[in-house]
């Protein structure tokens, strides 16, 4: 697996250089994340490795979260996660670690919560995600503040 990251790291450098002028808006480097459920087809070996989605009578599946890169379509990386529905917020905080500086992370409203923020702030990734009105994004159990509030 070490050969294949090394790989990767070096593809996606490549990528990079190649798409320059295309890279970048505003002082951004925009990617996109969202994830997708697959089923798979019904063989032996499939159920056996990832069991049923999530009813009793469903085809095995795989959930896939990708970031690609928003100007170009070019997929950045991936996570695959097995079921029906694998945490899409924890796949992303896995795929942190491959994203350059100055990217911004947009995002729809799977990906919420204080929690997913601070990961994101404290990788100092910036994002836009779309939210909705239940969403909290505050704890009574944080001591201190990790975001700066602008006045």
């Amino acid at each position: 697996m070490a050969v294949l990251r090394a790989l990767a790291r070096g593809i996606r450098g490549r990528i990079e250089q190649l798409l320059a002028d295309r890279w970048w808006i505003g002082g951004w480097i925009p990617f996109g994340c969202d994830g997708s459920r697959l089923e798979c087809p019904r063989t032996v070996e499939l159920e056996r490795c990832l069991g049923q989605g999530g009813k009793e009578d469903s085809a095995p599946t795989v959930w896939v979260t990708a970031i690609v890169h928003l100007l170009t379509g070019v997929p950045w990386t991936w996570v695959f996660g097995r079921g029906s529905k694998p945490s899409e917020r924890n796949h992303l905080v896995q795929m942190l670690k491959h994203l350059p500086r100055q990217a911004l992370v947009v995002a729809d409203a799977g990906y919420y919560g204080y929690d997913l923020m601070l990961e994101l702030i404290d990788a100092g990734i910036s994002f836009l995600i779309r939210m909705s009105s239940t969403v909290t994004l505050y704890t009574e159990r944080c001591q201190s503040p990790r975001i700066p509030l602008v006045p």
